[in-house]
C-alpha cells in the first residue's frame, strides 16, 4: 500500500461528557475531518467519560498502546511510526488540559509531537474550522 510521505499517523484522544452522545459523536468525526485535511490519518482512537473519571482508562490505554507499538517496532526493525498524539477535551473550564499537560512528557518519548485541540471549536456547514493549536 502506497502511503503518502507528508501524511502522518496519529491516535486521537478525547475526554467525553455524559451528556449528548450524538452531538459529542458528530464533533469527534468533525475532528478526524479536519485532522485529515491536515494530513494526519488516526490509527487509533481513545477516550475517557467524564470529568470524575481520575481512573482515565482511555488515557492509559493510549500510553500503553505506544509503548507496546514502539517495543514491537524495535524487535521487527521496522521504522513504522506513531507521529502524532492529539487530545480534545469537552471541558470548558481547562482542567483536563492541566491533566493531560502531566502525562505530555510520557508521551513524548514515542511520538514526535502532540497537540492539544481547544473545545471552542465550531461545527460550520458540516466543516470544522481550523481551531487554535497548541504544539509541544
Amino acid at each position: 500500500m502506497y502511503m503518502d510521505k507528508q501524511l502522518k499517523s496519529g491516535i486521537f484522544y478525547t475526554q467525553r461528557m455524559p451528556a449528548d452522545m450524538q452531538q459529542t459523536a458528530a464533533i469527534e468525526s468533525s475532528i478526524i475531518a479536519y485532522l485529515r485535511t491536515q494530513k494526519i490519518h488516526i490509527i487509533k482512537q481513545f477516550s475517557d467519560l467524564g470529568y470524575e473519571n481520575l481512573m482515565r482508562p482511555g488515557l492509559n490505554g493510549l500510553v500503553k498502546y505506544l509503548v507496546h507499538h514502539s517495543e514491537a517496532n524495535k524487535e521487527r526493525s521496522s521504522k513504522a511510526s506513531i507521529d502524532v498524539v492529539v487530545f480534545y477535551s469537552f471541558d470548558q473550564s481547562g482542567k483536563d488540559k492541566i491533566r493531560l499537560h502531566f502525562i505530555t512528557p510520557k508521551i513524548k518519548r514515542y511520538v514526535t509531537e502532540v497537540r492539544f485541540l481547544e473545545h471552542s471549536l465550531k461545527l460550520q456547514n458540516e466543516v470544522l474550522q481550523p481551531p487554535k493549536r497548541n504544539v509541544f
